[in-house]
């Protein structure tokens, strides 16, 4: 093939570029979406786990520690929960609620309880004044000094707080 052009072609082999991500970066973004899918799963549980009550059980005093609230002022998901878990023990045991939290959270949870039919035949209770779990238990023991059995109606990651 004489008088033609010989034209080189150079073949660059994957090994000499870089490539695109390294595999550092690659395993570190594996290893951080399986710890989010864990915590995920993790923060699932915890949110729909029901353990278990006394069965025949009578229960004088159902108590609802506060959760935050949401800027706008409504409850949050977590203390929504926590006052509808209640409310349907409450008409099951006959108790009375005590809603709880300080910044008026206990009033709150109260106005969100009527507004879901609760405390009109039964007796509830709430106060403002406490800010812990601590406080929590002061201002119900304050509240219901003769309280016979008390029933703590809380968020499964709340409820060491709340022994």
């Amino acid at each position: 093939m004489a008088g033609k052009d010989v034209v080189e072609l150079s073949v660059v082999q994957w090994a000499d570029a870089a490539p695109p991500v390294s595999v550092a970066r690659a395993a570190a973004l594996a290893l951080l979406c399986w710890t989010l899918g864990v915590f995920g799963a993790l923060v699932h549980r915890l949110d729909t786990f029901d353990p278990p009550m006394r069965l025949g059980a009578a229960y004088s005093h159902l108590i609802v520690p506060g959760a935050w609230r949401l800027p706008d002022g409504q409850l949050s998901r977590t203390f929504m929960g926590r006052v509808d878990r209640a409310l349907e023990l409450q008409k099951e045991h006959g108790a009375t609620m005590v809603l709880t939290g300080g910044r008026d959270d206990g009033f709150a949870a109260l106005l969100y309880a009527n507004a879901r039919g609760g405390c009109a035949t039964l007796p509830c209770l709430f106060e403002n004044a406490s800010t812990t779990t601590l406080e929590n238990a002061r201002e119900t023991a304050r509240l219901a000094p003769a309280a016979a059995s008390l029933l703590v109606v809380s968020s499964p990651y709340h409820l060491g707080r709340c022994k």
